[in-house]
C-alpha cells in the first residue's frame, strides 16, 4: 500500500514537555529495535517493553501523548512550541515508523493520537475500532526527495538520476513499516531499478534512520521527505532531486484521535491546532504539502 513512514527510535529519554520527547526516534525504540534485530528478541517482547515504558508515563502527568511518524517529528516540535506556549501544555512525544506505531495502538499503547505519515492505516485503525470517522483528518502531503553528495543532483533530469543510482549504495526507508519507504520502491520501481539495486540499498527502520545513513556517510544517496531536508543543519554538504510526483502515489499524511483516550477533549483540540493556519504555515515552511481547502 502507497507511502508510509517508517521510523526507528533511539534511546529511552523519559520526560515531558517540549524540549525532552519520550521514547522517541533518536531514543529507546530505535535501540530496541536494533536490539530485536540483532539478537532474535521477539517483537511482542520490544511492544511489552513499549507498553510498560509509556503506561509509567500516563500515569506521571496528564499531558498528551502524541505518536508521531519519524519523518514528522521535527516539524511537529515547532508546532508544539507554538501549541504549548498558547494554551500551557505539554506534550509526551513517541516517534517511530507509521508500521511500528500502528502496532503498538493495536497492543495497547496508551496514546491520545496518532500522526501517521501515511493514510491507510490510521483508517484501519477507524475500521478496527480504534477511533472513530470524525477524528480522522489529512494534515499534510509528504513530497519524496532524493538526496546526494553537492553539486550531483541540482536540476538535473529523471534521465540523469537513472546511472547514478546504478552505481552507488541508496538507502531507503523500510517499505514494510515506512511510507517514505514504499514511495521509494515505488519511484525504484518505475525507474526500472528495483531489481537492478537490489545490492546497493540499505534499509533503515524508518525515514529518520534513513536520513541518518546518508548524513553520516554511510550512503551516497537516500530517498527521504523533503522535510528532514530542511530541518538537516549541513545542507551545504549534500544536494537533492524533488521527485516527480508521476514516480509514486501520494503520501497522505493522516491524524487520528484515539478512542482509548482519557483525553479525546484535548487531543481533538490539538488536532484542530494542527489543521489551522498557523500550523499549516510551519508545515509549508518545512516543504509539506497540505489539502487543498486548507
Amino acid at each position: 500500500m502507497p507511502g508510509e513512514d517508517a521510523t526507528a527510535p533511539g534511546r529511552a529519554a523519559l520526560g515531558r514537555g517540549r524540549n525532552f520527547d519520550a521514547f522517541c526516534v533518536q531514543c529507546g525504540l530505535y535501540s530496541q529495535q536494533r536490539i530485536y534485530f540483532e539478537t532474535g528478541i521477539h517483537l511482542k517482547r520490544l511492544l511489552l517493553l513499549s507498553l510498560l515504558l509509556l503506561s509509567t508515563m500516563s500515569s506521571a502527568g496528564q499531558s498528551l501523548q502524541i505518536a508521531v511518524a519519524s519523518s514528522f517529528r521535527p516539524t511537529l516540535e515547532k508546532i508544539l512550541q507554538r501549541y504549548d506556549a498558547n494554551t500551557g501544555n505539554t506534550s509526551i512525544v513517541v516517534s517511530g515508523a507509521t508500521g511500528v506505531l500502528y502496532a503498538q495502538i493495536i497492543n495497547g499503547a496508551p496514546f491520545d493520537l496518532l500522526l501517521a505519515a501515511d493514510s491507510w492505516r490510521p483508517a484501519r485503525l477507524v475500521e478496527e475500532g480504534y477511533g472513530q470517522p470524525r477524528d480522522l483528518r489529512t494534515y499534510a502531503l509528504g513530497k519524496l526527495i532524493l538526496t546526494g553528495p553537492p553539486d550531483t543532483l541540482d536540476l538535473v533530469e529523471t534521465d540523469d538520476v537513472i546511472p547514478l543510482l546504478r552505481q552507488h549504495t541508496i538507502a531507503i526507508a523500510n517499505p514494510d513499516t515506512a511510507p517514505y519507504g514504499v514511495a521509494a520502491r515505488e519511484t525504484l520501481q518505475q525507474l526500472g531499478l528495483w531489481e537492478a539495486t537490489q545490492g546497493q540499498r540499505v534499509s533503515g527502520q524508518n525515514a529518520a534512520q534513513t536520513f541518518q545513513f546518508y548524513s553520516t556517510g554511510n550512503a551516497t544517496f537516500a530517498f527521504v521527505g523533503l522535510a528532514q531536508w530542511h530541518n538537516w543543519p549541513n545542507r551545504g554538504r549534500g544536494s537533492y532531486w524533488l521527485v516527480p510526483q508521476s514516480l509514486y502515489q501520494a503520501i497522505k499524511h493522516d491524524a487520528l484521535v484515539l478512542t482509548s483516550s482519557p483525553q479525546t477533549t484535548a487531543a481533538r483540540h490539538f488536532l484542530d491546532f494542527l489543521t489551522g493556519e498557523l500550523a499549516i504555515e510551519l508545515m509549508r515552511r518545512d516543504g509539506y504539502g497540505v489539502p487543498s481547502g486548507s
